[in-house]
């Protein structure tokens, strides 16, 4: 069977092969900029059209993380306006599913949302950005991938790699075929796309990289620095940071859906400032002594002004019993207390005041936040609750959140290359890990007063500020 050319696309190399394969179970996995999510969508659409009545499902982690990505290029560069499967006046975002005329379904859903999506069987599952998902999801999909309106059923997750130890790579079989034994019965199989698949890029014709492809491909990613993310989204390697900080932090424990968070007794804020580089706000819901991320904006190029206003914002939004900010900008806290008038937090200060930012114990405060022992996790992140995305970022594969600094913050290496557990790499993009050491400091040691406890630990180190005694006993420190 040869591969058809659809819609003007013509599939290369894994998207190719999309045609012919029939595994029960496909991991379509490859650097950033290859076209696979493109030839996915490419291939689901011709299914529709070739085979009357199907259901194909097509989800992300979230609804509406599948709308603001997938979703766009499905109908702006698969479809048309005016295709007949779009139909009604509802937009992307409250799209429920595609209608083809030959009675073939595309229903859209996501994982915060089982009770819609798995209301019904599928032939085709379609999982975008697979690796936000985990191998229980995945799992449980299997009980809707049961239409049988194809000849086959099949579940397929779309990816970048991600760290070494992610269970999809894990998962599935180790290695790949280019050009797979279509004789043998592969129940799972994974292929690579690589970045001269994407047509785009890459011109089979001249056998050169088109403007855009050069541009991107040879400088954007290329120019990546060295570690898990250049490795991941540029050679396509399934890699994890050796000399990570925050092994503790694991995305399937730590990053929670809204509906399960509990209701929040309090919250506080804390900024990082920037402006040619990200600044960063975070706000902090607290529940006992366990905290939730339930807001942040990453931005770079704003200024004081424009901060002061989102400050403003929330505080009204959230009634913030403080705000703690960057030491180094002064300035910065006159201005949001100035804005905020008479603002006061819980203890009668001011609402935005000086973070502690002794960097080391900030760093082990985290760990102690994001670890399992005594009752922890501490640290939660709410899904999508990143507001907005800085867009230059986003084009320049750079990290635009505190879920994408996280993996890749990393000890300094020396000479040899070996990782030197005394303070950060410099190189590390830190901007919402700042936020979130001065949260850390804050929420587990509220009062800024220094207080020495003679024969203990200096007041601003980890054991201090956790109110340890040297003979392993709790010391009487003010605030906890």
């Amino acid at each position: 069977m040869s591969a058809p050319i659809v819609h003007e696309y013509t599939p290369y190399g894994a998207a190719r092969e999309l045609w012919t394969l029939r595994p029960s179970e496909l991991l379509l996995e490859g650097p950033a900029g290859t076209g696979k999510t493109r030839a996915l969508l490419e291939w689901i659409n011709y299914l529709c059209e070739s085979n009357p009545g199907i259901r194909v499902l097509m989800l992300r982690q979230t609804r509406e993380s599948l709308a603001e990505s997938v979703l766009v290029t499905f109908e702006q560069e698969v479809l048309w306006p005016g295709h007949p499967a779009i139909h009604g006046s509802a937009g992307r975002n409250n799209r429920q599913n595609y209608h083809y005329p030959n009675g073939s379904h595309i229903v859209l859903g996501g994982l915060d949302k089982p009770e819609k999506t798995f209301s019904t069987q599928y032939d085709v599952i379609a999982v975008f950005e697979a690796r936000e998902i985990d191998q229980n999801s995945w799992e449980y999909l299997s009980r809707a991938n049961r239409n049988f309106k194809l000849d086959w059923q099949m579940r397929i997750a779309d990816t970048n790699p991600a760290g070494e130890f992610h269970w999809l790579n894990q998962y599935f079989p180790q290695g790949f075929r280019e050009v797979p034994d279509r004789h043998k019965e592969d129940k799972k199989l994974r292929l690579l796309s690589r970045h001269m698949d994407n047509p785009t890029y890459w011109d089979h014709d001249k056998g050169a990289w088109t403007k855009r492809g050069d541009a991107y491909v040879n400088g954007i990613l290329a120019n990546l620095p060295p570690g898990a993310r250049r490795l991941n989204l540029y050679e396509g390697k399934w890699a994890s940071e050796e000399g990570v900080i925050f092994e503790e932090y694991d995305p399937g424990l730590h990053i929670v859906d809204k509906e399960d968070a509990p209701e929040f007794k309090w919250c506080f804020a804390s900024y990082d400032k920037g402006l040619r580089h990200p600044g960063c706000l975070q706000i902090w819901g607290v529940n006992d002594d366990r905290m939730y991320r339930i807001a942040e904006l990453y931005r770079t190029g704003k200024t004081m002004d424009w901060w002061a206003e989102q400050v403003m914002y929330y505080h009204k939004k959230y009634d913030l019993q403080a705000l703690v900010c960057d030491p180094s900008e002064p300035e910065y806290i006159k201005v949001f207390n100035d804005r905020l008038g008479h603002a006061r937090g819980r203890n009668g200060n001011r609402i935005a005041r000086k973070a502690k930012n002794a960097i080391r114990t900030g760093i082990d405060m985290v760990r102690w936040g994001f670890g399992k022992a005594d009752n922890g996790p501490r640290i939660f992140i709410l899904r999508d609750s990143l507001v907005g995305k800085d867009r230059d970022r986003v084009e320049k594969k750079r990290p635009v959140c505190l879920e994408d600094e996280l993996p890749s913050y990393i000890w300094t290496r020396s000479r040899d290359g070996k990782p030197i557990a005394e303070r950060p790499d410099p190189g590390c993009s830190d901007h919402a890990i700042d936020c979130l050491r001065y949260a850390a400091m804050f929420m587990w040691n509220k009062d800024f007063g220094p207080e020495e406890v003679e024969g203990d630990y200096p007041h601003d180190s980890f054991g201090g500020l956790l109110g340890h005694s040297k003979d392993g006993g709790p010391v009487d420190v003010r605030g906890r």
